[in-house]
C-alpha cells in the first residue's frame, strides 16, 4: 500500500457480488477491474511515460483472454459478470492504450496474451502457447495467420527446443520469446552447449530474410500440411509429448504460389518423402507447374519442371535442418 496509486486503487479491483474484493488464487496482487475508468487511465498514463522515459518499442499486456477475473461489482458500471460486458471494457482498455500508444509513436506495437478474434482489431500481435500436446492442430493460425502476427512462449533449452521451434516456424508464427542473458534454463551466446540451437535459429531467421520465401512466412495463408510418405514409421519426440520430427508448413501466396517448409528437428539425418496432390491446394492437377527448393542461404535449385499431377516431394534433410519448395504454375 505505499506504491504511488495502491490505496487509491481499491475501489477499482475486481469484487465479489457482496462487495468482497477477489485475487487470483492464494496471490496477493491486486485484481483491476478493466471496466473503471481509473484504470484505463492509470494503464494508459504508464504506457505513455514508458514511451517517453524508457524509450521501449512496444507493450506487452498480459492476461488479455477477456478479464483477469470476471467482476460482480455493479457499481462499476457493468452487470454482474453477465452478458459481455467484460469482454467490451477489455476491448475498450486495449484500444484506448493502444490508441495513446500511436499517438506518442506510430511504429510503436501493442501484442497481448492468447486474446481472441475480438482483439485483432486494437492489437499488433498475438502470444500464443508455443507447443500444446492438447492442441496440436493450428486452427487459429489456418484462418488468420496472413492477417495478424503472432509468436510463441519462451523455449525450452532442452532439445524440445528444435521441436518448439519447427512448430512455430511450420504454422507461420514467429519463434517465441528468447531470454538471452547467460542464466540458467535459458538460451545463451554464452554457453557452447548451445551453438546448435543457435545455429538453428540462423536458418530460420535467413528463410525470413528472403524475399521469396519470407513473403509466404509473413504474408501467406497457412494450408493444411503435407502427409509424409516416408520416414516410415515417424520418429517422434518423446519430452513432455509425443511430437513428428519431421514436420512441414504450406502456404499460399497472393500470387498463386505454394510454398512448402519441411524442417527436421531431430538430431539424425532423414530421408523424407510426401506425394503433394495440387487439387488440394487450389491448384488443377491439369496445370502444368515448375518446382525449386530453396536453402536457407538463398540458394535455388531445379528440381521439377513441367510437371503434373502429384508432385514427389523428397530429400534428405541433416539433423537440424530446414529447405523450402517452390511451387508455381508456368509462364505460358
Amino acid at each position: 500500500f505505499n506504491a504511488p496509486y495502491a490505496a487509491e486503487s481499491i475501489p477499482h479491483l475486481v469484487r465479489g457480488l457482496y462487495g468482497a474484493t477477489r485475487r487470483w488464487g492464494a496471490q496477493a496482487s491486486f485484481q483491476p477491474c478493466v471496466v473503471t475508468q481509473w484504470w484505463r487511465d492509470r494503464s494508459k498514463e504508464t504506457c505513455v511515460l514508458m514511451l517517453q522515459r524508457e524509450n521501449v518499442g512496444g507493450f506487452y499486456l498480459d492476461v488479455m483472454q477477456g478479464s483477469s477475473l470476471p467482476c460482480y461489482w455493479t457499481p462499476h458500471g457493468h452487470t454482474a459478470a453477465g452478458g459481455d460486458s467484460i469482454t467490451r471494457g477489455m476491448h475498450d482498455l486495449v484500444q484506448i492504450i493502444t490508441d495513446a500508444v500511436k499517438a506518442e509513436d506510430p511504429e510503436a506495437i501493442t501484442t497481448g496474451e492468447n486474446p481472441s478474434e475480438n482483439m485483432m482489431d486494437v492489437t499488433d500481435g498475438f502470444l500464443q502457447v508455443t507447443l500444446d500436446p492438447q492442441n496440436t492442430a493450428p486452427i487459429f493460425a489456418t484462418v488468420y495467420q496472413d492477417y495478424i502476427l503472432r509468436y510463441g512462449l519462451e523455449l525450452s533449452a532442452s532439445d524440445r527446443f528444435f521441436v518448439e521451434c519447427a512448430s512455430l516456424f511450420t504454422e507461420g508464427m514467429q519463434v517465441g520469446r528468447l531470454r538471452l542473458r547467460p542464466r540458467d534454463s535459458t538460451v545463451s551466446f554464452q554457453n557452447p552447449q548451445h551453438k546448435e540451437k543457435l545455429a538453428f535459429l540462423k536458418l530460420v531467421v535467413d528463410y525470413y530474410k528472403q524475399e521469396s520465401t519470407k513473403k509466404f512466412l509473413v504474408y501467406g495463408q497457412l494450408l493444411r500440411p503435407l502427409t509424409f510418405a516416408a520416414p516410415s514409421p515417424m520418429p517422434l519426440s518423446s519430452e513432455r509429448g509425443q511430437f513428428p520430427l519431421v514436420t512441414n508448413g504450406v502456404f499460399r501466396g497472393g500470387d498463386r504460389q505454394l510454398g512448402v517448409f519441411v524442417v527436421n528437428a531431430g538430431r539424425e539425418d532423414i530421408e523424407f518423402r510426401a506425394d503433394m496432390d495440387p487439387s488440394r491446394y487450389g491448384m488443377s492437377t491439369e496445370t502444368e507447374l515448375d518446382v525449386d527448393s530453396f536453402a536457407a542461404n538463398g540458394r535455388s535449385q531445379m528440381f521439377h519442371r513441367n510437371v503434373t499431377g502429384n508432385i514427389a516431394l523428397r530429400g534428405s534433410l541433416p539433423g537440424h535442418g530446414i529447405t523450402m519448395f517452390l511451387i508455381r504454375p508456368v509462364d505460358r
